[in-house]
């Protein structure tokens, strides 16, 4: 990260360097105008011959550095969006999942589509506000060199519109963090329409597109208030610097009347009154953009720096899992006071009908959630603040999978090795889970070859306590029978919820918890 950060301030430096060397250029040109209406043409044309190469010469400069300027923007910006994406996902994989889960997926795909742009919109700005008062300096310089009467009346007219950004910027901001706010719930109600597709049919097709109707319509009004209200604080600014022009023409006019100033400097003066007046305005617009985009920066930020997950960690499963006395109420259901002892390298079937707590003592052990009230202990020891990702692994019935190859889907992207994978294989000797294997795309895969694949990733793990919630439910009763049967046989601590309450399906099990417990 720091080499990416030192290399955004070279490529920021040599934009702005590059672009007081165009500016400079630039500048020099009305100036020149001046020698020209100002020259005594008596003395020959050699001076006209300079003038003139010198006005190529000063447009050549110009060209070129604004071009090495405005490249650089371009790789500042490439720069910058590789730093600030990699490190906001890094950060997001260094949450608590019970800190992940503060924001819904919609929102932080939302930040990285909309906030980290605006943010970049932020930066830019203030590197644009820079090179525009280097631009006003180096103007300003050039106009004292000129008259500095001029320079005075156009630098003190100019100077009025500065405080425009002020009157404006606030509720710049906040119209904007209300459309990028819209935004995410927008594509909150996209990801949740779309992916109830299953659900759409001739009945249905115009009721979900109304929906969809509804959010967007909220959000292109809230994109809307902002525009309008932009292009009113622009055209404010833009107001400002018209004025200006009218007061400068018009002290240009009376000292012309009154003989005070030649005509070249007449001619150079209205030069840089649209030289100077525009970077301005463009100032104007530019410290408005860092208003608007200020909110986004600072959620951003907020966001990257928020506590990361820096746990001690469970090493080691010696004996026992025990719930003293837990209770948890999720909505309108509780559980309440649960207590039960799980012993290390013993098979547990977990059955019960659903919506008594089966899965929530999973996502309670795995500190999915957290208990209200009572202790969850491991070894006697509280897993409160605790990492126990190296010792306990679970997967439920619609567990994630990955759009990679089989491989990379067990494997995590090379997380585990694939030898530890190819274990796995032979100790299951299943010929479907062979075939399987060799499926390039797991999108390909059927449900219940998913849940085969998801079994292959949690045993490749190789986790002293495996659970499992309704994790075979899609796989045919006889690939389902012979795996779970292999499985059991490992030196394991296993939880295995079922709704499966056949004497063939519990009998290699050591105990049977039956939910709801009395």
């Amino acid at each position: 990260m720091k080499k990416y950060v030192l290399k955004i301030k070279y490529i920021i430096v040599i934009k702005i360097v590059a672009a007081l060397i165009s500016i400079i250029g630039l500048a020099s040109m009305p100036y020149i105008l001046k020698l020209l209406f100002d020259y005594d043409f008596s003395k020959g044309k050699r001076g006209i011959v300079y003038l003139v190469l010198a006005y190529a010469f000063a447009m050549f400069i110009g060209m070129l550095f604004e071009y090495i300027s405005q490249r650089h923007a371009w790789k500042l910006e490439q720069r910058f969006n590789i730093l600030i994406k990699q490190d906001l996902f890094d950060s997001i994989l260094r949450k608590k999942y019970t800190d992940f889960k503060h924001h819904e997926v919609s929102e932080y795909i939302s930040i990285f589509n909309n906030d980290i742009k605006t943010s970049e919109q932020y930066i830019e700005s203030i590197v644009a506000v820079i090179q525009t008062v280097l631009q006003l300096l180096v103007y300003g310089f050039f106009l004292f060199a000129l008259d500095y009467r001029l320079a005075i009346v156009i630098i003190l007219s100019s100077s009025l519109s500065l405080i425009l950004p002020h009157i404006t910027g606030d509720r710049l901001s906040q119209k904007k963090s209300g459309h990028l706010s819209a935004m995410a719930s927008y594509i909150d109600t996209l990801l949740d329409l779309l992916s109830g597709f299953r659900f759409v049919n001739n009945e249905t097709r115009t009721s979900i597109s109304q929906k969809q109707k509804i959010s967007l319509l909220a959000t292109e009004e809230k994109l809307y208030e902002f525009g309008k209200f932009k292009t009113f604080a622009n055209v404010l600014s833009g107001s400002s610097m018209y004025f200006l022009q009218l007061v400068v023409f018009a002290v240009i006019a009376l000292m012309l009347l009154k003989h005070t100033i030649t005509m070249g400097i007449a001619v150079a003066a209205l030069g840089y009154i649209q030289s100077f007046c525009f970077p301005m305005a463009y100032l104007l617009t530019e410290i408005n953009n860092v208003n608007a985009s200020k909110s986004a920066k600072e959620k951003l930020i907020k966001l990257i720096q928020e506590k990361i997950d820096y746990r001690p960690i469970i090493e080691r499963f010696r004996s026992s899992i025990k719930f003293v006395n837990v209770s948890v109420k999720l909505g309108d259901f509780t559980l309440q006071n649960f207590s039960y002892e799980f012993k290390k390298g013993k098979k547990y079937a977990i059955v019960g009908p659903s919506g008594v707590g089966k899965s929530t003592v999973f996502n309670l052990l795995m500190q999915y959630i957290h208990p209200d009230s009572g202790k969850i202990l491991i070894d006697d020891k509280s897993i409160l603040g605790m990492d126990t990702s190296k010792i306990i692994a679970c997967i439920n019935q619609f567990e994630h999978t990955f759009n990679a190859t089989f491989m990379e889907n067990v494997t995590v992207f090379g997380a585990y090795s694939e030898g530890t994978v190819e274990n796995v294989f032979h100790y299951f000797t299943n010929e479907k889970l062979n075939t399987i294997s060799k499926k390039e795309s797991a999108r390909d895969l059927s449900g219940g070859e998913k849940q085969m694949l998801q079994l292959v990733r949690l045993v490749a793990v190789d986790s002293e306590i495996l659970l499992f919630d309704e994790s075979f439910s899609a796989i045919d009763h006889e690939n389902s029978k012979q795996l779970q049967h292999s499985l059991l046989l490992k030196d394991k601590t296993i939880l295995f919820i079922t709704h499966n309450k056949t004497r063939e399906n519990l009998e290699d099990f050591d105990e049977i918890v039956q939910f709801p417990m009395l």
